[in-house]
């Protein structure tokens, strides 16, 4: 775990064309993409490895997939005619159930029923791939209190579980009612079952007492929650089995008399950290990679109403936010939701206008770092290269030779054995950019090297 350095806030705008634009997070140089634009509130994000993709949701009752390779966007899901988009209401949280192929995404949205009440549900699709569209709705849970505002909702699969967040249904009387699934995280067995050691039986309550949490992030060994106050006290929280999280009887801390006593009684978790005055937070994730370092380790947020990503630092056990600083303040509008993927890009989805997906990435980061020239025992050339790599071994080096090229986000591009010391390889399968070259001897790094291709 690196300790926490103290970097510089200010945001630096060097190329403010859009989609171009190149920003500042501490010393570390940061471009931008816009991958989506013109949308309808988009919602929530999820990365997916199987066929590097970014997901997202928006309210309106769409379910799109953004090829990461290709930068096409598909729509895999239009419930347009069964979303109610009211106030906050409409098409929200998704989770994906990915192994070594995507099956299963996991939905929750609002709806009217024939008499026009307002409810929520939750629901879960099989994905077809080749149709590359979702498929065979199934609901899972109905009948959710709904409202214009508060109306959660995240979700998170852990170990084989579905976490989700409820929001209070502008009804502050069911956060606390054990009977309502109103103001509550909710577990679930995958298949909808409701898990034998959940805290009440026959209920897929997991804890109480939430107001309307719209962040949901598991890592660490903690599910990070952000969770919007009334006037004061936005929350960030680690959700716990069986807690109570107190509201309406306790905003943010324990700290007035009436709410130290409910505190004591009921079991209440006090958050991590709260805003007074509020910032309306939004979407979280866990930035673990060292492609930003000065974000390497923290938990971000998006915010809505201070329009803004804010780092919050963790301590080094995970558990105790121990400072906060912002980014890209007033940028782009409300945010909505953050998330990133295994080679350290950052996605933010922004709902002002023209509402977009951004990828924010460090160009310059390489994972693997270049050996100085001084061991001339491999030669790799020419470089620049147009077609054909050639790679000279040392007659005096024995063994098995592997060659791999690298993306600079450390991604394995070309991956081949070496049967001579003196080999040629086609490189015209690869676009134009940079690459580095890495030669092994029985496993061992023998040679590496920045390889640019024209």
């Amino acid at each position: 775990m690196k300790s926490f350095l103290p970097v510089l806030f200010s945001l630096l705008i060097v190329n403010a064309k859009e989609g171009a634009a190149q920003l500042q997070v501490g010393s570390t140089n940061i471009d931008t993409t816009v991958l989506a634009s013109n949308l309808t509130t988009p919602w929530d994000m999820v990365y997916t490895h199987s066929d590097t993709s970014l997901w997202f949701t928006e309210r309106i009752g769409k379910v799109s997939r953004i090829n990461l390779s290709t930068k096409q966007v598909h729509v895999v899901l239009d419930l347009q005619d069964t979303v109610e988009q009211v106030g906050e209401g409409g098409l929200l949280g998704m989770a994906i159930l990915e192994k070594t192929t995507i099956s299963k995404v996991y939905l929750v949205y609002n709806y009217r029923t024939k008499k026009r009440t307002l409810f929520e549900r939750l629901v879960r699709f099989d994905y077809d791939t080749i149709q590359d569209s979702l498929i065979n709705e199934l609901v899972l849970i109905d009948s959710i209190p709904a409202a214009a505002n508060h109306n959660g909702s995240r979700l998170e699969i852990i170990n084989n579980q579905l976490y989700m967040t409820t929001g209070d249904a502008s009804n502050i009387n069911l956060p606390q009612d054990i009977a309502s699934l109103a103001g509550k995280v909710l577990r679930l067995e995958l298949n909808g079952s409701i898990p034998s050691d959940n805290p009440f039986p026959n209920s897929p309550i997991y804890s109480w007492g939430h107001r309307n949490a719209q962040g949901l992030y598991y890592a660490n060994g903690f599910l990070y929650s952000s969770e919007h106050g009334p006037n004061s006290d936005d929350e960030i929280n680690t959700i716990e089995k069986g807690r109570n999280y107190g509201w309406p009887d306790v905003k943010g801390f324990c700290n007035t008399p009436s709410e130290i006593t409910f505190c004591t009684d009921s079991n209440v978790v006090e958050p991590l950290f709260a805003w007074t005055p509020t910032v309306a937070t939004s979407g979280i994730c866990y930035y673990d990679h060292p492609a930003i370092p000065e974000w390497e380790g923290h938990l971000l947020l998006t915010t809505l109403k201070d329009q803004r990503v804010i780092q919050l630092s963790l301590n080094s056990t995970k558990d105790s936010i121990t400072g906060t600083s912002d980014f890209f303040i007033n940028r782009w509008g409300r945010l909505r939701d953050i998330t990133s993927d295994p080679e350290g890009s950052v996605y933010i989805a922004t709902n002002s206008f023209p509402q977009k997906i951004i990828k924010l990435f460090n160009a310059n980061y390489t994972a693997i770092q270049e050996q100085s020239d001084i061991y001339d025992a491999v030669k790799i050339y020419p470089n620049p290269v147009v077609a054909e790599l050639s790679i000279e071994i040392d007659q005096l080096i024995q063994g098995n030779f592997n060659l791999k090229i690298y993306e600079l986000s450390g991604k394995v591009v070309l991956n081949t054995d070496l049967l001579t010391r003196s080999s040629r390889v086609d490189l015209r399968t690869l676009k134009s950019g940079i690459y580095i070259v890495k030669v092994t001897n029985n496993g061992s790094e023998l040679r590496v090297k920045k390889l640019i291709v024209e």
